[in-house]
């Protein structure tokens, strides 16, 4: 009589089945083990599938919607908080733009002059008022 030999589907050796056609590994050891794996594996894939689909939930919940109401409200506001800050704000403590910059440039360029009175200093005690000399960029009194 001959004998079939099977390998078996966990630890790939050969052996001779007992239930020809039906049996699929070499002992139940092999057969439980296989099972474990096969079991840790499905509950691996199901817990990895699941985490996706709620980060993609997630993702698609948290997503920020814009609507014209909320870009208008935001424009009056920003613009009340900058009207106010105008009005409450003294001239010295208003800070200084390009086109301030751009302004003054111009007016030093275009101006002959050299020297340019300097308007928050006082004057000195034998009253001479101080200037600003723009070729030695010093305060000069005269």
């Amino acid at each position: 009589m001959e004998t079939f030999k099977y390998y078996c589907n966990y630890c790939q050796k050969e052996y001779v089945p007992k239930r020809r056609g039906i049996q699929k590994f070499c002992s139940n050891s092999c057969r439980s083990r296989s099972h474990q794996i096969k079991k840790k594996t499905s509950n691996y894939l199901a817990k990895t599938k699941s985490e996706l689909k709620e980060k993609e939930q997630q993702q698609n919940q948290y997503q920020p919607k814009v609507n014209l109401p909320d870009i208008t409200n935001t424009v009056i506001g920003v613009t009340i908080v900058e009207l106010i800050k105008n009005a409450l704000a003294s001239f010295q403590n208003k800070t200084v733009t390009k086109a301030d910059i751009q302004r003054l440039e111009n007016i030093v360029k275009n101006n002959s002059q050299r020297y340019f009175l300097v308007k928050n200093q006082n004057m000195r005690y034998y009253g001479k008022f101080p200037y600003f000399d723009i070729e030695t960029q010093t305060v000069v009194h005269i």
